[in-house]
């Protein structure tokens, strides 16, 4: 079983950069396989995720009053339990010894093999993705695009945090130096501007705490979650096509897309405010949505299966009640990183773990369907990994 683990560790970044969809499966895998490596010392501590039993029994009764009350709820069946069994591992991940996952050389060779793998499709514009295709997928006419590795790079983003967290621990603060500076110009390199954009800042959020400290912690976590109240306000006062029209030559397309689908989802929330369309009802509105943007010849979804933010997505699927669930949660994650902080042994896991989650607090206010399996299982995977390296030598 630990084989198995230590396996599993290499695989989920390695595949992942090339086939970003497969960290569902992969990282389920990983749950189950240290849930039966565990199965003799768990624990089941209902009273410490009280909150978190809360939303998702929010997000369920959500799905009864959605405009597709079956279809949010087969959504909720495949998401519900995933968050679970992360719940139940991240609990008693604790109870191993060192002795038992040693998973630090795992990550630190699937960083690097997961980085020759984005530059091979890079410069190759695809060759092990259409090889695949071709021996698998005969029938499949797709052609490479840069985005398709957009996944794989969010992915990475978190498990680079985490290693320079290795290195930073071992005192090798040049390696993680340029570490840093390697994933950025790569990222830079990459067609996903969200995970680009969310390394640099949680990478200058990072530097500025090393100097100040909790104090500036403390400020940020109140920035994020003030900033998160404030954004349906501000999606709904914006004016795409003036933005778009006068500053266009420092916003990409992408950019101006998102504009216009945050002003037409902050309508649609107006018509259910409290308590929300239902869950997963994003889809099902943009699925039942045939209008159509006009802009300097693009022709945009006023919604694309999801809002690409997931304040917006929390609010317009579970209203008000989610979204203050939502950000309490937030809170709460935000407070336990602060304390470990505070603990000198702690301080540089601390450190990270506040990385991670702003680098994938942004990421998801930029990217993703915040419900989607793959991007879920990232989020609790690499909140696990940290957990497993915290009170570890490494």
């Amino acid at each position: 079983m630990q084989y198995l683990i230590k396996t599993l560790t290499f695989i989920i970044p390695s595949l992942g950069m090339i086939a970003g969809l497969s960290a569902a499966s992969t990282i389920i895998l990983f749950l189950v396989s240290l849930l039966s490596h565990l199965k003799n010392k768990l624990t089941f501590p209902m009273k410490n995720i009280k909150l978190e039993l809360i939303f998702i029994f929010w997000c369920v009764l959500s799905c009864f009053w959605s405009p597709n009350p079956i279809a949010s709820l087969l959504m909720c069946l495949q998401v519900i339990p995933v968050i679970f069994l992360g719940l139940i591992v991240k609990k008693n991940i604790n109870k191993l010894t060192f002795q038992e996952i040693r998973i630090e050389s795992p990550l630190i060779w699937t960083l690097f093999v997961a980085i020759s793998l984005f530059f091979i499709e890079y410069f190759s514009s695809g060759l092990i993705s259409l090889t695949f295709r071709k021996i698998f997928q005969a029938s499949s006419t797709k052609s490479f695009q840069l985005y398709d590795l957009d996944r794989g790079c969010a992915l990475f983003s978190l498990v680079a945090w985490i290693v320079i967290g290795i290195f930073v621990s071992r005192k090798r603060y040049f390696l993680s130096y340029i570490l840093y500076i390697f994933t950025l110009y790569m990222l830079s390199m990459s067609d996903s501007l969200a995970t680009f954009l969310a390394f640099a800042v949680s990478g200058l959020i990072i530097i500025i705490s090393k100097l100040v400290t909790l104090k500036f912690i403390k400020f940020v976590s109140f920035c994020l979650i003030l900033g998160s109240l404030l954004m349906p306000i501000i999606a709904y006062k914006i004016e795409p096509r003036f933005i778009a029209d006068n500053y266009s030559q420092y916003i990409p397309d992408s950019a101006k897309h998102r504009l216009f689908i945050w002003r037409f989802v902050s309508n649609k929330i107006i018509e259910k405010p409290i308590f929300g369309s239902g869950f997963g009802s994003s889809k099902i509105i943009s699925s039942n949505n045939d209008q159509m943007i006009e802009y300097k010849g693009y022709h945009w979804s006023p919604l694309p299966l999801h809002p690409h933010n997931n304040i917006m997505q929390i609010f317009l699927e579970t209203g008000l009640i989610g979204l203050l669930l939502f950000l309490a949660l937030a809170y709460k994650f935000l407070k336990q990183i602060e304390f470990a902080i505070l603990d000198k042994k702690e301080f540089n896991f601390g450190l990270i773990a506040f990385a991670c989650f702003i680098n994938y607090y942004i990421i998801g206010m930029i990217s993703f369907n915040i419900w989607q399996l793959w991007w879920v299982c990232t989020g609790i995977w690499s909140s696990i990994i940290i957990q497993c390296l915290r009170s570890k030598p490494l």
